[in-house]
């Protein structure tokens, strides 16, 4: 049987139960949703809940503009935890939804964070999808704009736009030059941008644009990225991972990679080369959609954790994987 598309929520209970609690009325309505995150959006102390999408349609279809013409997109948006209003949480229709950008062609892969110091938390994310058109790709911010602005879409901050983009390139937050302000960083098929945060406080937004070239063997159509700490210098790394093209995720590529930053720049380091898996088709091969640093092993180091996907029309290849760091081993 066929779900109905929205954002379901599942109640927790003793131990590892859960109970079913329905969709939210107010995320009906056949959007594609990618994305879904918890977090204090309204500053209340309680947990909303924020997703994101695209335009629900066949993969690999055109973008031209007529293509393109009366799609519905999932946009960005959230939905407020009628707790803070003195409501039932278990009410699912209290929860009322609120516009980021409804209109963004791909919400996927966003991070939350408070860049600009006012206590609230902002969205970062890079607009780019198959079908999202060349003039809209672009990593942006938006401007969380306090409880006077929830009725309508946040500020946008364009940090840069590139048709160099492909599919859902990921993006990451956090304090890479160790002066206390976040930054941000994103990447594709031959570079990573860093946007260090020159903002000072009470003032306009300001960003330093650093591109970071890839080496060869980093050089391929990416998606996840990370900023961990991965060696223990007390430095933030970059981590990255790829996905296919076209099906193929060549032997001398790397499939799971990081950046170790240095006095002397960003030294690269290969995780895991690519398979050399053929996919059958435009959208099915080896493909990395996730990393998290943990450590798992309780060891003192960041592992990481990651999902991939080998796909082709006979078979299907999911999993969760984790990558043990070695460097305590090393040491």
């Amino acid at each position: 049987a066929s779900l109905e598309p929205g954002i379901s929520v599942l109640w927790g209970g003793a131990g590892l139960r859960w109970s079913p609690g329905g969709l939210l009325p107010e995320s009906r309505g056949g959007w594609h949703f990618l994305e879904v995150q918890v977090a204090d959006i309204d500053g209340d102390g309680f947990p909303d809940i924020v997703v994101g999408g695209r335009a629900s349609r066949p993969a690999g279809g055109p973008k031209d503009p007529r293509a393109l013409q009366g799609l519905r997109y999932a946009g960005l948006r959230w939905f407020r935890n009628p707790r803070g209003l003195g409501g039932d949480p278990r009410d699912l229709a209290l929860w009322r939804a609120h516009p980021i950008d409804p209109a963004i062609p791909s919400g996927h892969g966003f991070v939350l964070h408070d860049i600009d110091g006012d206590g609230f938390l902002d969205l970062v994310i890079n607009n780019a999808d198959w079908d999202t058109p060349d003039e809209e790709e672009a990593v942006l911010l938006y401007r969380n704009p306090g409880p006077s602005g929830f009725e309508r879409p946040w500020p946008k901050f364009v940090l840069y736009q590139s048709p160099e983009f492909y599919g859902k390139e990921q993006v990451a937050v956090g304090d890479l030059d160790g002066d206390g302000r976040p930054d941000i960083a994103a990447q594709s098929e031959n570079f990573v941008h860093l946007f260090y945060n020159r903002t000072e406080s009470g003032g306009a937004l300001q960003f330093e644009h650093v591109l970071v070239e890839k080496p060869p063997a980093l050089r391929w159509r990416s998606r996840p990225l990370a900023l961990a700490d991965l060696n223990g210098d007390g430095r933030l790394d970059i981590v990255g991972a790829a996905i296919h093209r076209d099906g193929l995720l060549p032997k001398d590529v790397a499939a799971v990679w990081w950046l170790e930053q240095t006095g002397a720049g960003w030294q690269p380091h290969v995780i895991k080369w690519g398979s050399g898996f053929l996919g059958l088709g435009t959208f099915n091969g080896e493909k990395w959609d996730r990393l998290i640093p943990y450590d798992v092993d309780g060891d003192g180091d960041l592992d990481l954790l990651a999902n991939v996907e080998e796909f082709n029309r006979l078979q299907s290849y999911l999993a969760v994987v984790w990558f043990e760091n070695p460097g305590r081993a090393k040491r």
